[in-house]
């Protein structure tokens, strides 16, 4: 699989990973037990094993890395044109952090008392070197137009035309979602695991178990289950999670614009979700295409559909009957 975003825009990420286990390494062996938590006065207050900070950081260092790929690359797959990814720049900043970080705690490892001093220059400087250097290298960066991506000039494409027979006296309805994988186990999956933990625990703490259960339903009630649009003659109306939350409630005939509109869920929105920027209201979980609506009263909103072409279709022929049978 052809990447859109190139690995070698996070080869600072990759270098400040590699001082971080060269440092250890040059330092090994580590006092064992060694201190792996510090308090408000820099004293140790837990002690572990010699190998609990060097895996810690260094996974985390790796994860970030691993998220930062992820997540350049739907960047970069989702944008029309190119445009300067803010998230690129993220796992050098957190790689940076821990690199001075494990610098930091090796000298404080060779010192007596085992005393925590932050040196808050070393910290500036290895951030801001891997700030530079990623905004670089995402400058650099070529775009490479994914095939799924429409042409950026062809933003709200005209709708094709369906008709819908006059159905006096009966009732019909257009209906579609948008579940992805996400939605239907990983969000299920986190929410059973919250209910679980909170009953397991239940007594050993006054607050800690409530507060689980009480999370992991919200989530299993309201993030699972994705967003389900549905039209009928006279509404449009969206609602989200297994119990079926009103998100969004329209009348039809207050509709002026329906059409087809490209985005970049990361660069125009900054994430999935129920989302908002400075021209509208935007429900989406997966995609980069949905339908745009402008209202009579002057709201834009934007909704994801997996099949946008069909529902701004049935959407434009709906408003079409409508009026034409006032």
């Amino acid at each position: 699989m052809r990447l859109h975003h190139p690995l070698w825009t996070h080869v600072p990420a990759v270098l400040l990973v590699a001082i971080t286990v060269t440092a250890f390494w040059r330092a090994w062996p580590l006092p064992d037990p060694a201190p792996v938590h510090f308090g408000g006065n820099g004293l140790p207050d837990r002690w572990g094993s010699s190998w609990e900070m060097p895996i810690i950081i260094s996974f985390v260092s790796l994860a970030a890395i691993g998220i930062s790929l992820a997540v350049d690359e739907t960047w970069a797959r989702s944008e029309q044109h190119k445009r300067f990814n803010w998230f690129s720049l993220a796992d050098e900043l957190l790689v940076a952090f821990l690199t001075v970080t494990s610098l930091q705690y090796i000298a404080t490892l060779e010192d007596q008392p085992h005393i925590v001093r932050v040196d808050w220059w070393q910290m500036f400087g290895f951030v801001m070197v891997g700030a530079i250097a990623a905004t670089v290298l995402e400058i650099a960066r070529p775009h490479r137009l994914a095939a799924s991506v429409p042409d950026p000039k062809d933003t709200n494409k005209p709708v094709g035309q369906i008709r819908i027979p006059p159905m006096a006296g009966k009732k019909w309805a257009y209906w579609e979602s948008q579940n992805p994988r996400y939605t239907r186990w990983l969000f299920p999956l986190f929410g059973a695991g919250l209910l679980v933990l909170g009953i397991s625990s239940w007594g050993d703490n006054p607050w800690a178990p409530p507060l689980a259960i009480l999370m992991g339903a919200t989530v299993l009630l309201t993030c699972s289950g994705g967003f389900r649009t549905t039209v009928t003659p006279s509404r449009l109306t969206v609602r989200g999670g297994l119990i079926g939350i009103p998100l969004l409630k329209l009348k039809v005939e207050d509709l002026t614009e329906v059409g087809v509109h490209s985005f970049s869920p990361l660069a125009d929105f900054g994430g999935y979700g129920i989302r908002r920027n400075r021209e509208m209201m935007a429900f989406f979980l997966q995609g980069n295409s949905g339908v745009r609506l402008t209202t009579a009263q002057g709201k834009t909103y934007l909704l994801g559909s997996d099949q946008p072409e069909r529902l701004a279709a049935v959407l434009s022929a709906t408003k079409h009957t409508t009026s034409d049978s006032r």
